[in-house]
């Protein structure tokens, strides 16, 4: 940018910052005085502005249908909040075939030699997930 550009700039840039108490009218007075043609410049920072928010919608709604496609299906439910006793029922239904029998065959054959006592919370929920993933 050349430095007429810039002081033009720096000028324009003063008087925003300095409005506080001025009224719509007085703001544009100003801005005539100083050779601004504020229809023309109302209807520039308009154009802008709409693009600027139009842009900023577009990418808002691209990234939430990016999260709804990469989003996993959550079969069983947010596992990470689960307290340890609604893991253990979930884990009794799945074994009940609640989930279906294929479901069910994975928990037997997880739990076959298993007792709740010895499951770590960690590895309930790792293994929550696990059994989630197959129903993808």
């Amino acid at each position: 940018m050349n430095n007429d550009a810039e002081n033009k700039l720096a000028k324009f840039e003063a008087f925003l910052a300095d409005t506080d108490n001025q009224t719509k009218e007085e703001t544009l007075a100003e801005l005539a005085s100083h050779g601004v043609r504020t229809e023309e410049f109302l209807k520039e920072v308009q154009m802008v502005v709409r693009e600027g928010y139009s842009k900023r919608l577009k990418q808002i709604a691209e990234q939430e249908r990016a999260e709804a496609c990469s989003e996993k299906p959550k079969v069983f439910g947010e596992i990470m909040s689960l307290p340890r006793e609604a893991m253990l029922l979930l884990i009794q239904k799945l074994k009940a075939g609640e989930f279906g029998p294929e479901l069910q065959q994975a928990t037997g054959a997880r739990w076959r030699n298993k007792e709740a006592d010895h499951v770590t919370d960690e590895e309930l929920r790792s293994w929550l997930e696990d059994i989630a993933d197959m129903t993808n």
